[in-house]
């Protein structure tokens, strides 16, 4: 019996691995063009009985099998597919947002990666969404709400190498009443600092609030609201923090298309600069890249790219137009390198395009040569009716 193919939307991350078995750093395969480098797409299935997965994806290259699907891996669930980040040079964490999941993947074989259980979370904490990883080798992640209440702010927590809760905090703060949702989360280890953003992901309610967190203890040391500019709604759901490669200034995105920098971080007063608006209703996932912002411009159909070299004074350099066809969202940044992954909704729900970035000049290209084979289209196409684990 027949049947249709599934459609599927996904979340990614740039990941290069050194060749099947080591374990070496990600650093390690830069700059090699002898050595296999790997994409890691979560997906996840519009028919609901499909489970979720871990796609593995040839991104050496130069070589012929550049886009190929090497393996995929189903975690056995379905639990709306949403950020993925490297835990450690061997270990993914793959986030099921709805579900309130988070599977681990062991890669030490990266060709074949291993799901290896999940992360653990607080019991008075939900739904967690974002990760960074820390020196110590733990990880940090954000959590939307309280366990028994999600119409209340969730707050930080660290896990350790295993994903166990190490420790973690309330983002409720009594001098605010602002709305909060723990969203996206940057750290500034030479400020002792953590950056926080407040978007709820149902919808329930529209943040400005950025929280400000001592890195060492997690202690709350101030929840700050993002100011508007000329539009008057600059402000309006902080969304993605980023850390510029000075180590020490921290610029903010909104959904508002407002960037935002974060003055005075390393003291118990910190507050928000506007020093940009994008001319779009909205904007989606941003990428850090050396001195510049690439940014997603939704209901534009662009990306762009803006040189920070002077943080008060943004300057567009580059753009990449898609077409009415696609709405960007999600952005990667390959680790150390000039290749960003971009997916969306419309086309690019279900297609993975690669871009690149002249780290000279700011411009911004296609990858027409990260495409499915015998395609005259760029990108991976997830809207396939056969996978390798059927």
């Amino acid at each position: 019996m027949s049947r249709a193919p599934a459609e599927f939307s996904a979340s990614l991350i740039l990941a290069l691995t050194l060749s099947a078995g080591c374990s070496g750093a990600v650093a390690q395969s830069r700059g090699r063009a002898d050595r296999p480098q790997y994409l890691y797409v979560w997906a996840g299935a519009v028919d609901s009985a499909q489970s979720d997965f871990l796609a593995v994806i040839d991104a050496t290259p130069r070589q012929p099998r550049y886009g190929d699907v090497i393996a995929t891996i189903p975690v056995g669930a379905v639990t709306n597919a949403h950020h993925i980040e490297m835990a450690s040079d061997r270990v993914l964490l793959a986030n099921g947002f709805d579900a309130g999941r988070t599977f681990r993947f062991d890669l030490r074989d990266p060709r074949k990666p291993l799901l290896a259980g999940e992360l653990a979370t607080p019991a008075t904490l939900a739904h967690p969404h974002s990760f960074v990883r820390l020196a110590n080798g733990h990880m940090l992640a954000t959590y939307q709400y309280q366990a028994d209440d999600h119409g209340r702010p969730g707050g930080l927590a660290e896990h350790d190498e295993r994903g166990n809760v190490v420790r973690w905090k309330s983002a409720v703060d009594p001098a605010v009443e602002a709305f909060v949702r723990p969203y996206s989360l940057v750290t500034v280890p030479a400020l002792d600092r953590i950056v926080s953003t407040g978007v709820d992901m149902h919808g329930t309610g529209l943040s400005r609030v950025v929280q400000v967190w001592k890195l060492s203890d997690l202690t709350l040391i101030k929840s700050l609201l993002l100011p508007d500019g000329p539009r008057g709604d600059e402000g309006l759901q902080s969304f993605e923090p980023r850390l510029l490669p000075d180590g020490r200034t921290v610029i903010v995105s909104t959904l508002k298309c407002g960037l935002h920098r974060i003055d005075g971080l390393a003291g118990q007063n910190p507050s928000a600069t506007l020093i940009h608006t994008f001319a779009d209703q909205r904007c989606d996932m941003p990428a850090a890249v050396g001195r510049y912002w690439v940014q997603t411009l939704s209901t534009n159909h662009a990306v762009v790219s803006l040189d920070l070299s002077d943080p008060a004074h943004p300057v567009e350099v580059g753009r990449v137009e898609l077409g009415s066809d696609n709405r960007p969202h999600w952005l990667a940044i390959e680790p150390g390198g000039t290749r960003l992954l971009l997916t969306g909704y419309r086309d690019l729900q279900y297609r993975v395009l690669m871009l690149r970035i002249d780290p000279a000049s700011g411009r911004l290209s296609v990858d027409s040569a990260f495409r499915d084979e015998g395609s005259t289209e760029a990108g991976l196409s997830f809207n396939r009716g056969q996978w390798p684990h059927g």
